[in-house]
């Protein structure tokens, strides 16, 4: 048996089966599903300090230039996915989208209205040492959220184990 469809979304799940018909009866057969391809979304790190930016990429499934992608982000503690920007699929049906997390933050890539599946960025503090003219050292934690009554320690690594400076 073969039939055309038409009208299916990007990136859903439909469940089918065959029905048989004749004089003697009406026979069904077993539930079956198949996936219709949607977009991709991939990261090559997972992981970014406060500050730096991170590549998101993928393919549209019908590799075709100049097709829509909309990026959205779910910044940790925010209620859901909200539009960061839309793109466009250039050679091949690739995208890509250069991204600046300030705190942890899941992506998604939707395209003809199908999301991709979301990947995590997490966002590790940024830390600095400089020296002052007495001779310290001064050190600087910047990160997405206030370090403001917040305890830093320093340690440093001597004769195989970590001590606390300060």
């Amino acid at each position: 048996v073969t039939s055309q469809l038409t009208g299916l979304r990007a990136g859903r799940t439909y469940h089918y089966r065959l029905v048989a018909k004749s004089d003697g009866g009406t026979a069904y057969g077993a539930d079956a599903t198949f996936t219709t391809p949607g977009v991709t979304l991939t990261v090559v790190a997972r992981q970014v300090v406060f500050g730096g930016r991170i590549k998101l990429s993928g393919v549209v499934p019908t590799h075709n230039a100049g097709e829509q992608v909309a990026i959205y982000a779910q910044p940790y503690g925010g209620g859901s996915f909200h539009s960061v920007t839309t793109v466009l699929s250039g050679v091949g049906g690739t995208w890509a989208y250069i991204a600046q997390p300030g705190i942890a933050t899941a992506y998604e890539a939707i395209w003809q209205g199908a999301a991709s599946q979301p990947v995590s960025i997490g966002v590790h503090p940024r830390i600095g040492f400089s020296r002052t003219r007495n001779g310290k050292f001064l050190v600087r934690v910047s990160g997405g959220r206030s370090f403001a009554y917040r305890v830093v320690q320093v340690q440093r690594r001597s004769e195989g184990r970590w001590r606390t400076i300060r």
